[in-house]
């Protein structure tokens, strides 16, 4: 007869095998950050991850808003993913415009089922809208003490940093404003690059909700003169380039 306490030892030495077995994978995330706001499309992004785990641990799947994504990996043909290696997933699954939340379930050769932290990536796709109220477009103008409008974006948000204003005199000769005087311009119609200095300077133009304002000395415009405005501002976009959108209003100053 098989006594007590050798059946007890029986039961522990399978019940440490079974533990041993069931050892959990844990999968680590690496990016993308957590909350980022992307414009970036699922086919192209990139989800990567890691695990502890010393071998057998070779299913391994995305999960995007709750659903299998059906995830393209590489590397292609992987039979066992490494240890504290970097892998990466790509969406078969389209985003959602905004908030979209991911994690990466593994599962190791006894059939333990892991998952990683849910993490949130938000979507953008979409540029910001933006207006110049005033002055309006192709419009005589009598008085100019501002030069205001309106930009928003439903998405990641307008980054006010990157409201600004390119300021043409197209009357004998082109001028454009550098925020206290005219200089010389090669071009009447087009705007600069981003951040070239005859653009305002960064937040000279204030935001107020979707409103913003620009105060003008209208002392600097000549009567009869035709002046092109052109505005633009990009939205909250880190992960990605970031949408711009661009305006311009024509006026011309009559104060006779």
């Amino acid at each position: 007869m098989i006594s007590k306490n050798v059946f007890l030892l029986g039961l522990l030495v399978v019940f440490g095998v079974l533990m041993m077995m069931s050892v959990s994978a844990t999968v680590n995330i690496v990016g993308p950050d957590n909350n980022v706001w992307s414009s970036v499309p699922h086919t192209v992004q990139n989800f990567t991850y890691n695990h502890n785990e010393s071998g057998n641990l070779s299913n391994c799947t995305l999960w995007l808003n709750n659903t299998n994504t059906g995830s393209i990996f590489a590397p292609v043909n992987v039979t066992e993913l490494v240890n504290d290696t970097n892998y990466y997933a790509k969406s078969n699954t389209s985003f959602t415009e905004g908030i979209n939340q991911w994690y990466v379930q593994c599962i190791n050769g006894t059939g333990y089922q892991d998952n990683s932290t849910t993490r949130t990536i938000n979507y953008d796709s979409l540029g910001p809208v933006l207006n110049i109220a005033l002055p309006i477009n192709n419009s005589y103008a009598g008085s100019v003490a501002s030069i205001n409008g309106t930009a928003s974006d439903a998405g990641s948000g307008i980054n006010s940093s990157t409201l600004s204003l390119h300021l043409v005199n197209s009357t004998g000769g082109c001028l454009n404003w550098t925020n206290n005087s005219w200089i010389a311009s090669g071009s009447c119609n087009s705007a600069p690059a981003p951040g070239a200095s005859d653009w305002t300077s960064p937040n000279a133009v204030t935001l107020v909700g979707s409103n913003w304002n620009y105060t003008f000395n209208q002392a600097s415009l000549s009567s009869g003169g035709s002046y092109n405005i052109t505005a633009r501002v990009t939205d909250n976009v880190t992960l990605g380039e970031p949408h711009l959108n661009t305006q311009t209003n024509i006026f011309t100053f009559d104060n006779t």
